[in-house]
């Protein structure tokens, strides 16, 4: 290898993995909010301690999909 490609490739690694490095700090000191409306999110009770959106008994929350179990 010549000393420019050698060059070249310190320099790419400097900024791929730098980027990393600093992706990974930001993330750590401002991490991402939670959205209310996000569907990973685990859902949580409602006031009157039932889970679900409408919060009345007997309704059955149709549009929701469950992960697969492994």
């Amino acid at each position: 290898m010549s000393t420019t490609a050698i060059v070249m490739m310190i320099v790419a690694m400097v900024l791929v993995w730098g980027g990393l490095l600093l992706s990974i700090a930001n993330i750590r000191r401002s991490p991402e909010e939670v959205d209310e409306l996000d569907p990973d999110y685990p859902e949580q009770p409602d006031q009157s301690g039932q889970t679900g959106q409408s919060g009345q008994p007997g309704q059955s929350d149709n549009g929701r999909v469950s992960e697969p179990t492994r």
